[in-house]
């Protein structure tokens, strides 16, 4: 898929020098990071919304 945030992240590490495998590789972490971040953030909202009060991070 062309003019993608991923396809424009893909190209940049090409472009950096690392190879195709590399750059898949760079992308791969650049996308599991995203959905931990995503996965804590819902945790801590139904935390919240569970109890009415806010957990200690």
């Amino acid at each position: 898929m062309r003019n993608t945030r991923g396809r424009a992240y893909f190209d940049k590490k090409i472009a950096e020098g690392k190879t195709r495998n590399e750059a898949m590789r760079c992308l791969k972490r650049r996308i599991a990071n995203h959905i931990w971040r995503m996965m804590i953030a819902d945790e801590r909202r139904l935390a919240v919304i569970d109890d009415g009060t806010e957990i200690a991070a």
